[in-house]
This record gives structure tokens, sequence and C-alpha cells, in this order.
């Protein structure tokens, strides 16, 4: 009877391959952990190029130009179907209000997150 050596696996290599395979799990994981965004488009309805404020005119830098007919794709934070969305308005050129609406979950669940921006709008 003969006695077939087999090579003894070293400590290293065995550690080494758990901590690769410990840390695919983790990226695999983490990799659909995120924030809870909704995409949403903006249309603009009206017959002249209007300027959006994504978040209200409070934030100024969440801006965007669209000219009639255009859309605009974005996406808004919602951390729980009971949470506040944005207040999204919309102005002329000249600065006169044009749209103004603040949306919560539910109301953008309603309208499948297609906010189409109409001159006259104001309800905020």
């Amino acid at each position: 009877m003969t006695l077939v050596k087999r090579p003894m696996v070293s400590v290293r290599l065995v550690l080494a391959r758990w901590l690769f395979t410990l840390a695919v799990a983790l990226i695999s994981v983490s990799a659909c952990i995120g924030d809870p965004s909704h995409e949403a488009t903006i249309e603009n309805a009206t017959s002249q190029t209007i300027t959006v404020y994504l978040l209200g005119r409070e934030y100024p830098s969440v801006v965007v130009d669209l000219p009639p007919g255009e859309k605009h794709k974005t996406n808004y934070l919602a951390s729980s179907q009971r949470s506040f969305i944005a207040k999204i308005e919309a102005t002329t050129k000249t600065g006169e209000l044009l749209y103004c609406r603040r949306f919560d979950y539910e109301a953008m669940e309603r309208i499948s997150w297609y906010v189409r921006i109409t001159v006259g709008t104001v309800s905020c």
C-alpha cells in the first residue's frame, strides 16, 4: 500500500479565500442598498420657455430651463410613503410665478411621478 501525500493547504491561503468571499458578499449586498429615490418627469405644457425650480425657489441651484413641450427627468428622494417629496415651482424668464405645487409621496404616486406644468397652477 502506498501513501499519497497531499499538499498541506496553508492557513494563509484559507484565510485569504475566506476574506475574498466575504468581501464579494458584502459588496453584493451593499449594491442593493441605496437612496430610496424615484424618477420623475417634468413637462412644460406652456407655450413659453420656463424656469423650473425642482425643489422650490428656496434652492435656486436646483433649476432647469425648459422650452415649450420639453420634458426633464429627475430623481426625488422618498424615505417613506408618507414623506414630503418636493415643492416644484416654475417662473417665466421675467420671474412671474406660473406654477407652484407641493408634492408628498401619495400625490406623486397618483400622477405616476409625471408633473405637467401648466399656467395658473399655484397652490403653494
